[in-house]
């Protein structure tokens, strides 16, 4: 009868302990999690999930999950951008200053469609067909498209050196380097370089790939599991994301000076980052959401 005693009250210590510890797990997982719901964008009526937003001429553009397809959905009125052929519309890319946007279509492979920025939302609007890949990245004033395709199991990036030319030929860089290996994504910068986040999703890195070169440097100061970057219209800002204690937090450095500014700190997830201008970033938060289901943000940046 005495021992039983005894291990009657340690059990009610162990079970005290095991509280405490799932109610402070769980005031970790809801702290700061509203912080960005001023910060939305108006939700889409017929949308569940937003991957990417991106900003066209004077509207938003988002890649987003609609009720029988992943599709482009424009703001503020909502509407969806119909393309060409059935498929997903599985990623966007444009600029504040291109008169193009660009679409990835995938059903059974994946091709980059443009269409200008002046004819979105256009009944009968058709996107011209650019080439076979996936994952289009644009520079801030539009003169360099970049994007990646498959070939033989590998990927490669291939660059059009005049996004603006109708006729513009891309082009297939060499990709000698190991640090290239695993291209997650990747941003062009306004003089056609790329800022490339690769090495696999569990210890990703971010790379300066010199286009005119093909040299490749690790940029190793910025530490951690980083991805998503995104460039600056003045290519002095990088802004992307930071996994740190397994959430992706929304960074901005200055790439001069080499400052850091963390703009996002809850247990929930803030990543695909895009300039809107100078000073006020577009990305995707899923705080209060679930796993995948994102909600487009945005935020200003204190230079």
């Amino acid at each position: 009868m005495r021992a039983r005693g005894r291990v009657r009250p340690l059990g009610f210590a162990l079970a005290a302990v095991f509280l405490a510890v799932l109610a402070l797990s769980n005031l970790r997982v809801l702290r700061n999690r509203s912080e960005d719901f001023s910060r939305r964008l108006p939700p889409v009526s017929a949308g569940y999930g937003t991957f990417s937003v991106v900003r066209a001429g004077d509207r938003l553009v988002l890649d987003e999950m609609v009720p029988d397809a992943f599709a482009a959905v424009i703001l503020p009125d909502g509407g969806v951008q119909r393309m060409p052929a059935p498929g997903d519309v599985l990623s966007v890319a444009a600029s504040p200053q291109s008169p193009f946007i660009y679409f990835e279509l995938t059903n059974q492979r994946s091709q980059i469609f443009r269409l200008p920025v002046a004819q979105l939302g256009r009944g009968g609007a058709v996107p011209e067909y650019v080439g076979e890949g996936h994952d289009p990245a644009l520079s801030p004033d539009g003169r360099w498209l970049a994007y990646l395709r498959k070939e033989h199991g590998k990927t490669t990036i291939w660059l059009s050196k005049d996004g603006l030319s109708k006729d513009a030929a891309p082009a297939a860089l060499a990709l000698g380097s190991q640090n290239l290996a695993g291209v997650l994504e990747m941003s062009v910068t306004p003089e056609g370089n790329l800022i490339v986040a690769a090495g696999g999703a569990g210890t990703p890195h971010l790379s300066l790939l010199q286009t005119a070169s093909g040299e490749v440097h690790v940029l190793t100061e910025i530490r951690g599991a980083v991805r998503y970057p995104a460039t600056s219209a003045d290519g002095k800002w990088l802004a992307f994301s930071r996994r740190d204690a397994e959430a992706w937090h929304l960074i901005v450095r200055d790439l001069v000076g080499g400052a850091e500014q963390q703009l996002t700190s809850a247990a929930c997830n803030a990543t695909s980052p895009a300039w809107q201008d100078s000073r006020t970033l577009l990305y995707v938060s899923d705080c209060g959401r679930g796993l995948g289901l994102g909600a487009a943000a945005r935020v200003v940046v204190q230079r």
